[in-house]
């Protein structure tokens, strides 16, 4: 019946039907994580246009809508400010507790990857990647911080 497009014409309720079942069948050929990402492609895509849209709108305020995206709000820094203390404190206090290391490497610093690697991959807002990034980074440099203040005795002799 689907594949009778001539057989019903364009607005009428087998047409409509028709419409249903192909779109039924291409949802139940697609595997979940395909459906998963098409519909966040499509969520992505309205919110961009819906944010041009009422940017592009309101021409009086157009440049400061689009300084803030470009440049964040403040909250934006405070939140990777704190990303960035709590990475350093918790790559610090982590190295302290499990003080693995290769040679002279803290293998603790292995632990901060994820979040660089994140906020590197991530389709999202500047400020949440800069925020994994920077705390991925700075959790790398709290392991590193330990072992440098915390040779071990036969690390002693550089």
């Amino acid at each position: 019946m689907a594949d009778e497009p001539d057989r019903y014409p364009g607005d009428s309720p087998g047409a409509f039907i028709n419409g249903v079942a192909a779109g039924v069948r291409e949802d139940l050929e697609q595997d979940y994580a395909d459906r998963l990402l098409s519909a966040r492609a499509q969520m992505r895509e309205a919110q961009d246009r819906a944010d041009a849209e009422r940017i592009c709108m309101d021409k009086a305020t157009m440049t400061q809508h689009m300084a803030e995206y470009r440049r964040g709000r403040w909250y934006h820094l405070g939140g990777i400010i704190a990303s960035a203390a709590s990475g350093f404190g918790f790559g610090l206090a982590a190295q302290q507790k499990a003080d693995l290391r290769i040679g002279p490497v803290p293998a603790m610093a292995i632990a901060g990857l994820p979040g660089v690697a994140a906020g590197l991959m991530l389709d999202e807002g500047v400020a949440l990647r800069a925020s994994l990034a920077v705390g991925g980074a700075m959790f790398i440099v709290g392991a590193v911080t330990h072992v440098c203040l915390n040779p071990r005795p036969d690390e002693e002799t550089v």
